[in-house]
């Protein structure tokens, strides 16, 4: 368990890194070409600083644990029969159109595709309302 514990502080500690990074950017950019922005107070601009930290540390963690638990648990089911399994996989995959495909991608990557779309939505605002 502290294996995991480890791994699931150390991706939250990318996941802050980025966060950070893509804020601070975000900061500088605007304060730079937007009054309204400018204007804003100190506690709105790190609101909005907290919205973009705060799922990156929570979406990065919460990959590394799972990244984790499928690199230890999946040597569990290693066996001679996985081969067999992987090639099949293989070609159902082979044979999906690209759309079918994309819906698979879009299922496993649910998640994502929640966290970016809010994300933008949350972009899209200080662009439209301080530029």
């Amino acid at each position: 368990m502290r294996e995991f514990d480890a791994v699931t502080w150390r991706g939250g500690l990318k996941g802050l890194g980025v966060g950070v990074g893509l804020s601070a950017g975000g900061h500088f950019l605007l304060q730079r070409s937007s009054l309204r922005y400018k204007a804003l107070p100190l506690p709105a601009k790190a609101f909005g600083a907290m919205l973009v930290i705060v799922p990156a540390v929570v979406i990065m963690a919460e990959r590394a644990g799972i990244a984790y638990d499928h690199q230890r648990y999946s040597k569990a089911l290693e066996g001679p029969g996985l081969a067999a399994v992987h090639e099949k996989e293989r070609l159902r995959k082979e044979k999906l159109s690209k759309g079918d495909q994309a819906l698979e991608w879009a299922d496993k990557n649910k998640f994502s595709l929640i966290g970016v779309s809010w994300a933008g939505s949350m972009v899209r605002v200080p662009i439209n309302n301080f530029c």
